[in-house]
């Protein structure tokens, strides 16, 4: 069974490290008032959240103390009226809230269910005494017990509560984004936010020392539907103690064990994919892949994240398409990218199939190794990718996983796929 430390650590890849007591020099507790402009801004801004039920795809970057970086993406919903309604999906885990009662559930569990209550303070307190920090500015945003005229914390910086002192409030061209700017202790925050809307669409921490440099979160509203079908319904579950003992292995793709039924691919096209079981044995290509840069409003900024992306996912493409060598009528093979749900977009998907389809590829259409899109939160895939960007899982005519093979070394796992392959097309 695993520990509540190996499931949190698959579901909030997110979370910012813990941190000792604050150091460096001390700004005072007292609120500083800032430009009139600054906090006609941060009441637009708390008042997008706080009218009425709102819903963000967040991606959130951390950077740490040796230049290295993590990276997840959470959707968060809350709804402000009485009782406050709250929803966070981090990966494979789900959490709701009606009022103090708080659920957690994994998607593919539907026999358990663990129930917590959130202690008084605030939302986003309260829940850092559950689960490990969270670094969601909505959760204080949309609390209505935060008081609106000096959000000294945004829940942003990993050492606590930081009053700010801004310092600045400016259109960004380009963008069209308002942006606001402040010092912290020790560090500066950023602010973009939405002209129209006055939701948040980006925030940047920076630290001078810690083990934590650098935290940067990136916004993207969505349809907040209906808040009570927000809740899930655990009738006929059973309640369990601790997250340890929710159980996820449907989601886990394991050799000798069928492909799990809970994957979501999508078509470049936009449509629901299936990997149908049919007369040929295939190789699905795994690439994890961040889509953020790509969306950057600076034209220089996508070339340059454009070629970036096609670097790291070349190991993936050249496995591919040394594979294509010999498969007709034999076997597939394609290469699915790994990103947030949130992200399949038309628009999206037709800049993954320019990054992952090769000159060769396209010259020779051929729907048995089409690229496919594959949903980050349908899985717990970092066992798959032992740590590294790419995987090839080998599945056969049944739909059972036959071996996965790292991409480290792409000759090698060429060598590896193939002996798979024709070991199980004897059969």
């Amino acid at each position: 069974m695993r520990s509540k430390a190996i499931i949190v650590a698959a579901c909030v890849l997110f979370a910012a490290p813990a941190v000792e007591a604050q150091v460096g020099p001390q700004i005072p507790t007292s609120p500083v008032t800032a430009s009139a402009e600054v906090q006609t801004r941060l009441a637009a801004l708390v008042q997008a959240y706080r009218q009425g039920p709102t819903r963000d795809s967040v991606s959130i970057r951390v950077k740490n103390d040796r230049g290295q970086t993590s990276q997840s993406t959470v959707q968060v919903s809350v709804d402000p009226g009485s009782p406050t309604r709250l929803r966070m999906e981090l990966g494979r885990l789900v959490v709701t809230a009606t009022g103090p009662i708080v659920h957690a559930t994994i998607k593919s569990d539907e026999a358990r269910y663990c129930e917590f209550t959130l202690p008084d303070g605030s939302l986003k307190s309260g829940l850092e005494k559950l689960f490990p920090k969270l670094a969601l500015p909505q959760l204080v945003l949309a609390d209505r017990g935060v008081a609106s005229d000096n959000l000294a914390d945004l829940g942003l910086d990993p050492r606590g509560v930081s009053d700010v002192r801004w310092r600045s409030s400016r259109l960004e061209r380009g963008t069209g984004r308002i942006m606001l700017e402040g010092d912290i202790s020790g560090g500066t925050i950023k602010l973009g936010i939405d002209r129209v809307t006055n939701r948040l669409r980006t925030a940047e921490l920076t630290l001078d020392d810690g083990p934590v440099r650098a935290i940067d979160v990136s916004c993207r509203a969505m349809d907040a539907g209906e808040p009570q079908g927000w809740a899930v319904d655990v009738t006929g579950r059973t309640k369990v103690d601790a997250l340890s003992d929710l159980k996820g292995d449907g989601e886990v793709i394991r050799v000798g064990h069928a492909l799990p039924k809970t994957l979501i691919f999508f078509t470049t096209g936009g449509s629901r994919w299936e990997e149908q079981s049919d007369q040929f044995n295939s190789v699905l290509i795994l690439t994890r892949f961040n889509v953020k840069p790509m969306r950057d409003a600076d034209p220089e900024a996508r070339d340059a994240a454009f070629r970036d992306a096609r670097r790291l996912v070349l190991p993936s493409v050249r496995l591919r398409d040394q594979l294509l060598v010999g498969s007709d009528g034999i076997y597939s093979v394609r290469c699915a990218p790994l990103i947030d749900e949130a992200d399949m977009t038309v628009g999206m998907a037709a800049l993954l199939f320019r990054v992952f389809d090769s000159e060769d590829n396209v010259a020779v259409p051929d729907r048995r190794n089409e690229t496919v899109l594959l949903a980050e939160s349908s899985g717990d895939f970092d066992p798959v990718l032992a740590g590294g960007l790419a995987s090839a899982v080998v599945v056969d005519k049944e739909r059972v996983v036959r071996a996965i093979v790292t991409l480290d070394d792409p000759n090698a796992a060429e060598k590896r796929v193939r002996a798979v392959l024709e070991e199980i097309g004897k059969k």
